[in-house]
C-alpha cells in the first residue's frame, strides 16, 4: 500500500493542500532542526574547549532559540492543519 492512496486524493481534493502544507512544514521544521543543531553545537564547542563568556554567545544562543521557536511552531501547524484536513476528507468521502 502507498503512503496516500491516489484515489483518495482524486476523491477529495482537500487532501493535496494538506501534503502540500504537510511537506512545506516538514521542510521547515527539518531546516530549524539543523539550525538550532548547529547553534547548540556552537555554544557547546565555544563555551566548554574555547572557554568564550556567554556574552559572546548571545547570538548563537538567540539562534537556538529561534529555530526551537520556528522548528514548534512549524510542528503545530502541521498537526492542527492534518487534522483538520482528515477531518474533512472524512466527511467528503462519507457524502
Amino acid at each position: 500500500m502507498r503512503p496516500v492512496d491516489p484515489e483518495l486524493i482524486r476523491r477529495s481534493g482537500s487532501i493535496r493542500s494538506a501534503v502540500v502544507v504537510t511537506v512545506l512544514t516538514g521542510l521547515i521544521a527539518a531546516a530549524a532542526s539543523v539550525i538550532q543543531a548547529g547553534a547548540a553545537a556552537a555554544v557547546v564547542t565555544r563555551a566548554f574547549l574555547q572557554h568564550q563568556p556567554l556574552a559572546q554567545l548571545s547570538g548563537f544562543v538567540a539562534a537556538f532559540v529561534a529555530a526551537w521557536t520556528l522548528r514548534i511552531s512549524a510542528n503545530t501547524v502541521q498537526d492542527v492543519w492534518a487534522r483538520r484536513s482528515g477531518l474533512r476528507a472524512v466527511a467528503a468521502l462519507r457524502s
